[in-house]
């Protein structure tokens, strides 16, 4: 078997960052210590951390004083300010691309068309700031009820550049005039899509090292299964098969939550199944 990496793939830079600050965390505190939601989403790295006495809390939870952190998606104003005002010591991870789109959403000139998946925890977050009214656009069924106007358009930073650019020119003959603001679609993904589309002309198969509820870990498996024959996705290697371990050309990325030594173990069990096959 011949395993090829995708160029670009694992820790983007704002989960880099608020894997440091929970570290730094972990080392100085003597007290509780809390992470508003899942820190990252991948169940081995929670999992890792809670066992360092990072425990995941939720915004309605009842819990001591303590130090807090929020994780790269970020949250609405209105919860960071609770547990400030509750005595909290709260410390911001929130990754710096996402927190532009915060800012533009919080200074918007005119209503706001957030291109986004509604329920991610990032684009709850952005509209949590939003002051003039904000509309989410996941899907074509949601341009239906915008009328004709000026807009400040928000792009959720994982958003898919294709639906972007077809509901863009949607709006745009409806009579919508964009004024697109904050950080647009993060580089960390499109290059990881682009390293897929590269690695996807090397192999027969691809394996996606990634968490069910992770995002973008889905959306490149979904890309990867429009452009191999045979594409998967594993949580860790104790997902690998033996069906996986029987291609000879074999291609691997990862998701923006997944660490390197998680890649590596895939790679050394797939590695170690394929000998038996």
């Amino acid at each position: 078997m011949t395993i090829t990496r995708a160029k670009t793939m694992g820790f983007c830079f704002g989960v880099k960052n608020t894997i440091k600050l929970a570290m730094e965390l972990i080392r100085s505190s003597s007290g509780p210590i809390y992470s508003l939601g899942e820190i990252v989403h991948n169940e081995t790295l929670v999992k890792e951390f809670s066992d360092r006495g990072l425990k995941v809390i939720r915004a309605n939870d009842e819990v001591e004083k303590g130090r807090l952190l929020i994780r790269a998606h970020g949250v609405r104003p209105e919860i960071e300010e609770k547990f400030r005002n509750n005595g909290f010591d709260v410390i911001d991870g929130t990754c710096p691309i996402v927190k532009k789109n915060q800012i533009a959403a919080r200074e918007a000139e005119f209503p706001i068309i957030l291109f986004c998946k509604k329920d991610h925890d990032e684009a709850v977050g952005i509209a949590g700031y939003a002051e003039k009214p904000c509309y989410a656009v996941e899907s074509e069924s949601d341009i239906d009820s915008i009328e004709k106007g000026e807009y400040t358009a928000i792009v959720q930073t994982t958003f898919s550049y294709e639906k972007l650019s077809a509901y863009t020119k949607m709006l745009e003959e409806k009579g919508c005039i964009l004024h697109f603001a904050g950080s647009g679609i993060c580089h960390a993904s499109i290059d990881r899509r682009a390293a897929v589309e590269a690695l996807s002309k090397l192999v027969e198969m691809i394996v996606v090292v990634g968490d069910e509820n992770s995002a973008n870990s889905k959306a490149l498996f979904c890309l990867a299964s429009s452009l191999v024959p045979h594409a998967y996705m594993v949580s860790g290697p104790e997902s690998v098969t033996k069906e996986m371990a029987s291609f000879e050309n074999v291609g691997i990325t990862a998701g923006a939550s997944v660490s390197e030594s998680l890649v590596k173990r895939v790679e050394e069990r797939l590695s170690a199944l394929s000998i038996d096959v």
